[in-house]
């Protein structure tokens, strides 16, 4: 399991700090294409971190591709080929992006994001905290 600690500073009627843990696993998975892999993130945010995205990176890019968010337990799809991802779980805690059907396309580094709501009254900037992962999928 790895583990990642955020800190970041948002306005309120002082500037404070707020450190959120994030653990993603595994930390590197090797599978056959076909088969269906899940991975799991969870963080300490709690309610104020209702939305927990998920991020493809493919080898040799720098771009990150959504996969899609979790909206407490509603899944928002962005980039989802054949249907063959699924999100469950609740943002606002622990959730999973399952895989099914392998394919080489998928092998890639995956990112894991919570992302803090603020109130409306206060203008900033959404941050989001990222861990990666690498998984690998042989043919």
């Amino acid at each position: 399991t790895l583990k990642w600690q955020m800190c970041l500073q948002y306005l309120e009627a002082k500037d404070h700090a707020k450190c959120v843990n994030v653990k993603q696993n595994p930390s590197f998975i090797t599978t056959e294409v076909g088969d269906t892999v899940t991975l799991h993130c969870e963080h300490d945010g709690g309610a104020s971190y209702p939305n927990m995205y998920w991020y493809q990176q493919q080898d040799g890019l720098t771009a990150l591709k959504l996969n899609g968010y979790l909206a407490f337990t509603n899944a928002v799809y962005e980039y989802n080929p054949d249907g063959r991802f699924k999100l469950t779980g609740d943002g606002s805690k622990q959730g999973r992006l399952t895989i099914s059907d392998l394919t080489t396309e998928d092998s890639a580094m995956y990112y894991c994001a919570a992302s803090y709501h603020i109130a409306a009254k206060y203008v900033n900037r959404m941050p989001k905290t990222l861990r990666k992962n690498k998984y690998i999928i042989n043919k």
